[in-house]
């Protein structure tokens, strides 16, 4: 929640009327707490969405939101579809441990940061046979 307090007033000529307009400063909240991230572990194939903000939450049950990936995955891409899912696709032929950070704020700017661990597993798709077309 923001607060306001007066800090000075200013006159604003409008039209032939001189009017007082008081100027408010927003300050945040000093009692907010930032949300609670917390790290998650994920066995994925080549490439999936995931939902990393499912075990996270918020101390005042404000609404938060994924703002930052501090540190990006070494084996594959990741992307923020909103409302906490993170679309995450492996380097071609990739099978092994990956890793990525992100960061959760609420409104008021107040963050914090986990991990994602993910186990790749070999995808259907490389472990498909494909079928032998006659000519």
């Amino acid at each position: 929640m923001f607060s306001f307090s007066p800090r000075r007033f200013h006159s604003v000529l409008i039209g032939p009327a001189l009017l007082p307009l008081l100027l408010l400063c927003s300050s945040k909240n000093p009692d907010n707490q930032p949300p609670v991230a917390v790290d998650d572990s994920f066995t994925i194939h080549c490439c999936s969405l995931i939902n990393v903000t499912a075990n996270d939450s918020d101390p005042d049950n404000e609404v938060f939101f994924i703002s930052d990936f501090p540190t990006r995955p070494a084996h594959g891409t990741i992307s923020n579809n909103g409302n906490g899912n993170v679309f995450f696709m492996a380097t071609t032929g990739y099978v092994g441990t990956d890793s990525f950070t992100y960061q959760i704020c609420d409104p008021q700017h107040a963050c914090a940061t986990a991990t994602v661990t993910l186990n790749i597993s070999v995808s259907s798709w490389l472990t498909t046979q494909i079928p032998t077309v006659m000519a």
